[in-house]
Formats: structure tokens, C-alpha cells, sequence
């Protein structure tokens, strides 16, 4: 089993070298395409340019998924005001939302956030900020791609002892019996959601919420 195991982790570590390799040339693909893009309003370019940024973004992707799958991965926790961290991450939402013309609202425990005003809550978790960046932006994504063009909610709310996150939308949602599904990797529950993504992101969102002691869903 440990031999299996060593395996397992090997292979893994052999492939994130091989997504560093990657990493590089399309950093020096991408670079000369955004600085002709800015010269030429080329259509040509930009479709080049566009799905250059998206091979780059898979392959980051699976890379944290590899290096969050791995038994030697360990995540620091810090205290983080959870409150001033997700309002963030609303500012740098929002004006893609409202670029797509989807309304975006900011909650907590069930009040709706201005996010022009200054806050003064605190609510204080520990976590490590970039992965839950990881996460909630994830989440966010997803809900982009499928909300049909109706509201975007991100949300706190206190339960307990526990702070709940969480991203709702309006669109056709997922049958109950996928829903455990969706967070296993390249896994998509239609053939309509193939289009759409590579079904890496919610995996990373699991790794990663457990890495942190949290809970998916």
C-alpha cells in the first residue's frame, strides 16, 4: 500500500513539472499576442488570444488541483475578517457581472451589502487567503456560466459556531442526486456543460476546503 501510495505521488509530481514546462511557453505565447492585439484589433488575434488565456488558466488549475491533492500539501491557517475579504472579492466581481448584464448582490445574514459604503463588521475565520480566493471565485464562475442572465448572490450568513459562504443563482440548478458528484474531477453532469468548462474547478474547491478543516457543498 505505501509503495502504491509513493507511486501515486510520484506520478503526481511528475506531472506538475510537466505543467511548469507548460507554463513558460505560453506565458511567451501570450505575451507578443496581447502587445499585436493592442497595435491590431485583430478578430484573428483575439480568438488566439482569448483561448491562449484559457489553456494558461487550465493548466494553473490543474496544477493546484495536483499540488492540493497531494498527501505532503499542507495549508497555513490564519485569523482573516472574513467580512472585509469577501467584500473584496465582490468589487472584483462585480464589474464582470455587470459586465454580462447579470445583477450581483452581496449578503450578510440576509441583508444586502452596499458595497460603495464602508463596513464595519467583523467576522473572523481562519484560512488561507488565497486558496479561499480560490474557492468563492470558483463558485462565482460557475455560477456566471449558468445563471441564465439572472441574479448573482454571494453570501455570509452565521450559524452557530460556524460561518457559512456561499454562492446562489437562479438558473436550472443540479438534481439532488449529481450534486455530490459535480466535485469530482472532469466530472459534468450534461453534455450541455462540456462547452463550458473542464469540470477541474469545484474538485479544487473540495481539496482545498478540506485542506482548511471546512465543509463543500
Amino acid at each position: 500500500e505505501n509503495e502504491t501510495s509513493s507511486q501515486v505521488e510520484n506520478t503526481s509530481v511528475a506531472f506538475q513539472n510537466i505543467l511548469h514546462e507548460m507554463r513558460t511557453p505560453l506565458t511567451l505565447i501570450m505575451s507578443p499576442l496581447e502587445d499585436e492585439y493592442q497595435k491590431e484589433k485583430n478578430k484573428n488575434l483575439s480568438i488566439a488570444l482569448k483561448n491562449s488565456r484559457r489553456l494558461y488558466h487550465l493548466t494553473n488549475q490543474l496544477l493546484d488541483i495536483h499540488r492540493a491533492s497531494s498527501i505532503n500539501y499542507y495549508i497555513k491557517l490564519y485569523p482573516v475578517n472574513i467580512v472585509n475579504f469577501i467584500v473584496r472579492c465582490s468589487e472584483l466581481f462585480a464589474p464582470t457581472a455587470l459586465k454580462r448584464n447579470v445583477p450581483f448582490l452581496l449578503t450578510i445574514n440576509g441583508s444586502k451589502i452596499d458595497l460603495s459604503q464602508p463596513l464595519k463588521n467583523v467576522l473572523v475565520i481562519l484560512a488561507d487567503k488565497d486558496s479561499l480566493e480560490k474557492i468563492i471565485f470558483n463558485y462565482l464562475s460557475n455560477a456566471l456560466k449558468f445563471c441564465n442572465g439572472k441574479t448573482i448572490e454571494l453570501a455570509i450568513v452565521e450559524e452557530s459556531e460556524k460561518i457559512k459562504i456561499s454562492v446562489k443563482d437562479q438558473g436550472d440548478g443540479i438534481k439532488k442526486g449529481d450534486q455530490s458528484e459535480i466535485f469530482n474531477i472532469y466530472r459534468q453532469v450534461s453534455e450541455e456543460d462540456k462547452g463550458k468548462g473542464f469540470g477541474i474547478g469545484l474538485s479544487l474547491v473540495k481539496r482545498l476546503t478540506e485542506k482548511m478543516n471546512g465543509e463543500y457543498g
